[in-house]
């Protein structure tokens, strides 16, 4: 059995140890860091991919910028968001940073050094009927935080990347009520309108897929909207859900059905392109 005296006599060295890790670990704590900061209100961010980022239904980004500079704080000053924590004060309620932060090209987790400085982008997902100057911006340093000065002469680097580029033409035509086989009919007082659509990859790295999950076509007439039906596309001839590589062209089809009474010059045609990597699609009516 262990006597009561050697356990005293274990404890007080691991306090001892602990307290003499602690204070080599803590020296210059006196010193500190200084930061600034700038606050950007947006619809859409580029990810470090070149996608367009777009928050979720009536929300918009705050893109918070800021630099840190480190004069004596030691061992270094973490920029790890959940270490550095910093959220955003609207109407009594606090908005923390997201993990779309990681997205953001301007957000690279670093341990920042004496003599060191750094810039990083956190990302925040607001009320879109929020402006600047409904927000109050905190921060909060979670290790032996001994006060972070702001000081407004510290300039901000604001990080962006450039967007992914695709081009797009499309067409539209009715298509009768067998064109997709002679036991597949349009519904009662509908008919089959084809889009027809070709795709050129100017810089998007990962490709654009044309295939129904990704494109999402749609047209709107006589006040309805009316989307792509993604069975009768896939089985349409001249469907293709390849992927169209930087540099390379491909074209598909979608259906979608439309009352019969309707008119392809009244249609206004809109699409989606896979929300979650979007890269941006520009309009080229020579591509058909």
């Amino acid at each position: 059995m262990i006597q009561k005296k050697m356990i005293i006599g274990i404890v007080t060295l691991v306090i001892l140890v602990s307290a003499a890790v602690y204070t080599n670990f803590g020296a210059g704590v006196d010193s500190g860091a200084r930061y600034n900061y700038e606050l950007d209100l947006s619809d859409t961010f580029v990810s470090k991919e070149g996608h367009i980022e777009r928050p979720e239904d009536g929300m918009q980004w705050a893109i918070l910028s800021y630099a840190v500079t480190n004069d004596d704080y030691r061992p270094c000053v973490s920029t790890n968001r959940q270490v550095w924590e910093w959220r955003l004060m609207i109407d009594g309620h606090t908005y923390p940073s997201t993990n779309d932060s990681y997205d953001h090209p301007g957000y690279v987790i670093r341990d920042v050094y004496r003599g060191e400085t750094d810039y990083q982008t956190l990302v925040f997902s607001i009320p879109a009927s929020v402006s600047l100057s409904d927000i109050t911006v905190s921060q909060n340093y979670t290790i032996r935080n001994n006060g972070f000065e702001k000081d407004d002469s510290i300039k901000v680097l604001k990080v962006t990347q450039s967007v992914e580029v695709y081009r797009y033409d499309h067409r539209l035509e009715f298509i009768s009520d067998t064109a997709l086989g002679d036991d597949i009919r349009p519904g009662s007082g509908m008919r089959f309108l084809k889009v027809t659509y070709a795709i050129v990859n100017d810089s998007a790295t990962v490709g654009v897929s044309m295939g129904s999950f990704y494109f999402e076509w749609a047209v709107q007439t006589g006040g309805q909207r009316y989307e792509q039906s993604e069975y009768y596309s896939t089985i349409a001839p001249g469907y293709s859900g390849a992927t169209v590589k930087i540099g390379q062209q491909g074209m598909s089809v979608c259906i979608i059905e439309v009352p019969i009474d309707s008119n392809i010059d009244d249609m206004k045609v809109s699409f989606k392109y896979n929300g979650f990597y979007e890269p941006l699609g520009i309009f080229d009516d020579t591509l058909l």
